[in-house]
């Protein structure tokens, strides 16, 4: 939800984004003019407009095998995405006996996809 900072009482709140899992961690990156979020399975980009049930700009959740996600930090300087995660696990192609390994790196951009390794 976003509320204006000079709020002094219980009122409205201007805008409300419904995502599908409970939010963790939320970080803006104003150079994109991005929302990142992260919750118990991925990092999710919305565009900073954001509002409702509006679907993501970008999901990690098939590129980064990230398990819980809890902290987020963007450098907007330096074009990093900072995650703090429980686990990275490699996982296995049921059934063909290749693993894939963990790839580290969300990208912020809602316009572009593209890994980083930090």
């Amino acid at each position: 939800m976003v509320v204006s900072r000079a709020t002094r009482r219980n009122v409205a709140p201007k805008r409300i984004l419904a995502t599908p899992h409970r939010v963790y961690n939320i970080a803006v990156d104003e150079e994109r003019r991005a929302v990142v979020t992260s919750n118990i399975t991925e990092i999710v980009v919305y565009p900073k407009a954001a509002n409702g049930k509006q679907d993501p700009a970008e999901n990690s959740r098939r590129r980064h095998r990230l398990d819980a996600p809890h902290g987020i930090a963007v450098d907007e300087k330096n074009q990093l995405l900072y995650v703090n995660t429980w686990a990275i696990t490699a996982l296995q192609d049921s059934g063909t006996g290749r693993f894939y390994p963990p790839r580290s790196g969300v990208s912020a951009d809602a316009t572009e996809t593209r890994g980083r390794s930090a």
